[in-house]
């Protein structure tokens, strides 16, 4: 629904402090200016400080620049890391070296694994390993690991469908396991995609759908609609979205999924109803920033906006954020701007107020209020 945001500067921003993403920017305008050795310093001087996105970053620049004994000496006493690990993985593929990564990751996987840093990663090691593994052409040992280590059911679902493997697939979505169905159903979907076997993957992801597989159900309307089959995308839908208990991540996007395409096929007045329907039928969740979205998207922006502005008038930061989102992508900056008064620090908020000001050519106070915000906190504190 809103416009992607702006192009990040073109010219390097200032390396010493500056936090992690605008550091990215400073390395990849280095990059993108042909100037590697200075990005290479800048990565390693950040990298240096703690800075593991930086420390990414310069194992993929100096294995694109040929130096791999170098970037394997960098790694090697990071790997408990498993973000470090991860990029040992992507920057030692294709350089003849996934021997000697393999017997580094067992070396993690035995010592590193068990710190907590390492459970809340999703890229484990064993995931990690069987990725290289398949890598050399080990599919079986790569398929053997992701089956008895961590129950890595997607993993293996995806290694499965890969390499076409469909006895092993259907298999690993047998039984009454839920979430194993769901995913490993998802795989063989990808699977029969790609080998154009079309019907047969609609076929799976409408048994998938009438299981209540809420992210089967958006991905087959998805399909259904982009092959012209509106009615029927929205049928698969409905259900969905009047779930009484609504699969996190999942319902919303297909709340507004539904509403787009109710918007396509007969105007505000169809989707507007059709909200007022899941309301009294005792939707579990919240649905006045959907209705506000439909305004927007149907030309009645200023019914969008005065209610926006009531609500955030009251204290709802959240009708603040969406307000300042909608007047963004109606380019009406300058009242974005006074929605986004300074003084507050959230990463949000500074974000959207440094969309705001890039777009009015405002480099520099971007950049500023970027470096005022709080830092986005993943996970439990540093140092566990």
């Amino acid at each position: 629904m809103y416009p992607a945001p702006p192009k990040s500067p073109s010219r390097p921003l200032p390396a010493d402090g500056v936090p992690g993403e605008a550091a990215k920017l400073s390395v990849d305008a280095l990059v993108a200016g042909g100037d590697v050795e200075a990005a290479i310093a800048t990565a390693r001087r950040h990298a240096d400080t703690g800075d593991r996105n930086a420390a990414h970053r310069l194992a993929q620049l100096l294995a694109g620049a040929g130096r791999v004994d170098e970037m394997f000496a960098f790694l090697r006493p990071r790997l408990t890391d498993p973000r470090l690990a991860e990029a040992l993985v992507e920057a030692s593929a294709g350089h003849g070296r996934d021997d000697e990564v393999v017997a580094l990751l067992r070396e993690v996987i035995a010592a590193g694994e068990h710190l907590p840093s390492w459970r809340r990663e999703p890229n484990n090691g064993t995931w990690l390993l069987s990725q290289v593994l398949e890598r050399q052409g080990r599919v079986d040992e790569a398929a053997a690991l992701l089956a008895v280590s961590f129950n890595d059911v997607t993993g293996l679902a995806e290694l499965l469908a890969r390499h076409g493997r469909e006895a092993e697939l259907v298999a690993l979505g047998a039984g009454d396991d839920g979430e194993r169905r769901r995913i490993a159903g998802a795989s063989l979907v990808d699977m029969l995609l790609a080998a154009e076997r079309t019907d047969e993957a609609i076929g799976v992801l409408r048994r998938l759908a009438a299981e209540g597989d809420q992210g089967a159900a958006c991905r087959l309307a998805r399909w259904l609609a982009e092959h012209a089959r509106v009615d029927e995308a929205i049928d698969a839908l409905l259900p969905v979205a009047a779930a009484i208990e609504p699969y996190p991540g999942d319902v919303h996007g297909a709340v507004w999924q539904l509403m787009e395409l109710l918007i396509g096929r007969g105007g505000a007045g169809d989707a507007l109803a059709c909200l007022d329907e899941l309301v009294a039928g005792g939707v579990g969740f919240d649905l006045r920033y959907h209705r506000l979205d439909v305004l927007f998207a149907c030309g009645r922006a200023d019914e969008a906006f005065a209610e926006l502005h009531r609500l955030a008038a009251a204290g709802d930061q959240h009708a603040e954020s969406s307000l300042a989102r909608m007047l963004i992508a109606a380019g009406r900056l300058e009242e974005a701007e006074s929605v986004l008064q300074p003084g507050r620090s959230d990463h949000l908020h500074g974000e959207l107020l440094a969309e705001v000001l890039i777009r009015q050519g405002r480099v520099d106070e971007a950049i500023t209020v970027l470096h005022a915000r709080e830092p986005l906190v993943w996970g439990a504190a540093a140092g566990e």
